[in-house]
């Protein structure tokens, strides 16, 4: 990964670490980012944008980025959201093909089918642990909550950080 990221002049903050995993697939076609992920997620890890800067981190710890409660809020809206609800996931990797299904919701709410293409998965057991994890996050509608906040609470965030809010008032514990 430090070999890929200094060939593509990227900046990046990398502790070096050493693992008894060693793997040698062939990414012709595929983009660096995308090598990248598909290496760290052997081992656990990701990459996340830290303004410009890469940084890799355990995949498990996620940091919060801010904290909200009832004085910091204009408002609040909880939404029950089935814009990513899929009970279906097709995953097809470099020449392989995997499909996971929930069979009780398709017969209760019809089929809803996802499909992904990573051309970087190039093992069946790849393909089929990525097509499981993406059935998990997938199968069940989200419970959401919209928030409004004044803009200087909320310059540091990016979308896909991790925030902590809790509404007293609508009895919502703290939760990320």
């Amino acid at each position: 990964i430090e070999e890929l990221l200094e060939e593509n002049g990227v900046s990046y903050s990398l502790t070096k670490e050493s693992y008894p995993l060693y793997a040698s697939p062939d990414f012709q076609g595929a983009s660096t980012f995308a090598v990248i992920n598909y290496l760290l997620s052997l081992k656990d890890k990701q990459v996340v944008d830290n303004s410009g800067t890469l940084n890799i981190n355990n995949d498990t710890s996620r940091t919060v980025k801010a904290t909200f409660r009832d004085d910091d809020l204009i408002s609040y809206k909880q939404i029950k959201s089935e814009f990513g609800f899929y009970n279906e996931i097709t995953v097809y990797g470099a020449g392989l093909k995997s499909t996971r299904k929930n069979i009780k919701s398709i017969k209760e709410k019809g089929r809803k089918t996802l499909e992904v293409f990573l051309e970087e998965l190039i093992t069946q057991a790849d393909v089929d642990k990525k097509a499981y994890q993406l059935l998990r996050i997938h199968s069940n509608p989200a419970n959401n909550l919209e928030l409004t906040l004044p803009i200087d609470k909320v310059k540091t965030i990016n979308a896909g950080d991790v925030i902590n809010c809790e509404v007293l008032a609508a009895n919502i514990k703290m939760n990320q």
